[in-house]
């Protein structure tokens, strides 16, 4: 019986830390946008001063935006890399000028919707391991 009850606890507690991981991991991805966002800016401001360095910007910026999750922001960077180098430096400047936009556009999204969403996995979690820990009793 003690065996019995100490499963449904270890099922319950498993269940809730993995609503709490998911929840964490919203929060992760919001912080990775907005240090995305500081990258962009810091590094259009480095593309006015250094024309060469368009290699190093691509790389520092493409260190951060694979650890991004959403395809819309993936393609938007993609779009980026492939075209700074490629053009005058006015127009990398409005390139980068045009991403940052758009991700200011997708911050304000994922700013309204991290609140709900984190306490949404963290009820689900918590839900889900009371609602096997029902059923196993």
């Amino acid at each position: 019986m003690l065996i019995k009850y100490t499963g449904i606890l270890l099922i319950f507690i498993t269940l809730c830390m993995i609503g709490r991981f998911k929840a964490l991991n919203v929060k992760k991805e919001l912080m990775l946008l907005r240090e995305l966002e500081s990258r962009l800016v810091s590094s259009k401001l480095s593309l006015k001063f250094d024309k060469k360095k368009s290699l190093d910007i691509i790389n520092s910026l493409r260190e951060t935006s694979e650890l991004i999750s959403d395809p819309e922001i993936t393609k938007l960077m993609e779009n980026l890399y492939s075209k700074v180098g490629t053009t005058p430096l006015d127009g990398q400047l409005l390139l980068f000028e045009g991403c940052e936009e758009r991700l200011k556009l997708k911050l304000d999204e994922y700013d309204k919707n991290v609140p709900v969403k984190f306490k949404l996995y963290n009820s689900l979690g918590v839900l889900a391991g009371a609602f096997f820990a029902i059923i196993l009793i």
